[in-house]
């Protein structure tokens, strides 16, 4: 689809239309809420891998996703500051 400024407001109805279509879409059978919910998800399992390695996170993937609420941020830093906690680096002699 092109849209252009200089061919009046019928591109524009079109492009916004086309909007319409894929949000309807997009709020059929969850598929919005449940994208944003993946998407939350391996952000969560990417931020605790880079911050404690590939150890670190299969020590939390045992429960990650337990009681799972949806709220990546808060999750993140709750896993993090348990493990930041437990987890303490051997001292080199």
């Amino acid at each position: 689809m092109s849209v252009s400024s200089t061919s009046g407001d019928g591109g524009l109805r079109q492009l916004f239309a086309a909007f319409a279509r894929h949000e309807y879409w997009l709020l059929g059978e969850n598929r919005l809420a449940a994208g944003r919910e993946k998407k939350a998800q391996v952000w969560v399992r990417a931020e605790i891998q880079a911050e404690f390695g590939r150890r670190g996170l299969n020590a939390v993937a045992q429960g990650l996703f337990l009681s799972w609420n949806n709220r990546p941020f808060a999750t993140a830093r709750q896993l993090l500051a348990e493990l930041a906690v437990e987890w303490t680096p051997a001292k080199t002699v």
